[in-house]
């Protein structure tokens, strides 16, 4: 029967994707308040399990010990609140406040970071050229060098280090291998990396201006067509948050920490913007997982 692809990746335009997660984060980063932030940390974790499968969950589970440390080191750093859970140091207080606050944030460093991960296996080179490169060539051009940057780099490494080793120079990097050893080869890595990636980068500066680069009006193919259903689904998340932003206006969304917690009202607005974004977050889980669905039928009556 075969296993299903590990993404759905699916036919709009890129000012939707575009749009998507500039909701998602934009309004996660100012929504600190533990029922929003545990909803938007886990639609992110959701949406990149979706979109990268198995290899999701190692920057998933690397990004949860990050979380427990700020959660858990923020009533070190801010000794407020009325419920003391123990005392260090001299009598300095450890409250239960602080620490909700603290896994409020963590929670959202986690989902902005998750989100993160998602735009970039979402938004690659060419649609964030095909956005940008009109209106901003250089703003296009920079992001594209900075999000190609990391996976670049990373390859590099590897290839130097490999290189090093076929050789006989490198010192590898088991227990048995001193700590210094260790420190010097990886100095030597990385300076032979950075004296390539400045030689490339003067390269591809070389090759772009020798084109002509920035000297004319920029044209593009236009690779996608805004459709009706790009309209529709940009109309329906453009509602979802003027409702999510109406409940922040009127304080629906608030969450009081200091002296003591203090969770907004069980009342009608609350609860519609607390749907309204859920809703919001999950669109991506929707539309994805409908298309799950319909490959397993489709694989069925094979």
């Amino acid at each position: 029967m075969g296993t299903p692809p590990t993404a759905f990746l699916i036919p709009v335009h890129p000012i939707v994707e575009l749009g998507f997660f500039l909701c998602a984060i934009g309004l996660g980063v100012f929504l600190l308040s533990p029922p929003f932030a545990l909803v938007g940390a886990g639609a992110a974790a959701l949406t990149l399990l979706l979109l990268q499968g198995r290899s999701a969950g190692r920057l998933i589970g690397a990004a949860v010990p990050l979380a427990a440390v700020v959660a858990l080191a923020n009533p070190l750093f801010v000794p407020l609140g009325q419920t003391v859970l123990f005392t260090y140091a001299g009598g300095r207080p450890y409250t239960a406040e602080a620490l909700a606050c603290g896994a409020t944030v963590a929670a959202l460093l986690a989902a902005v970071l998750w989100w993160f991960a998602s735009f970039n296996r979402v938004m690659d080179t060419v649609k964030l050229l095909y956005l940008f490169g009109r209106f901003a060539p250089a703003v296009s051009l920079t992001l594209t060098l900075v999000l190609r940057l990391v996976p670049s780099f990373g390859r590099r490494v590897s290839a130097v280090a490999e290189a090093r080793a076929g050789i006989g120079l490198g010192r590898g990097s088991g227990t048995k291998v001193p700590a210094i050893a260790r420190v010097r080869e990886a100095t030597v890595v990385l300076a032979s990396v950075s004296a390539w990636s400045l030689e490339h980068g003067m390269a591809t500066a070389g090759a772009m201006e020798s084109r002509g680069f920035g000297t004319g009006r920029r044209t593009a193919v236009p690779c996608w067509s805004f459709r009706w259903r790009d309209g529709a689904a940009l109309g329906l998340m453009g509602a979802l948050a003027a409702v999510v932003v109406a409940g922040a206006a009127l304080g629906a969304t608030e969450a009081t920490f200091f002296p003591r917690i203090a969770m907004p009202a069980a009342e009608p607005m609350f609860g519609a913007s607390l749907a309204a974004y859920g809703l919001l977050l999950l669109l991506p889980v929707l539309v994805m997982g409908r298309e799950r669905l319909r490959w397993h039928f489709s694989r069925a009556r094979r």
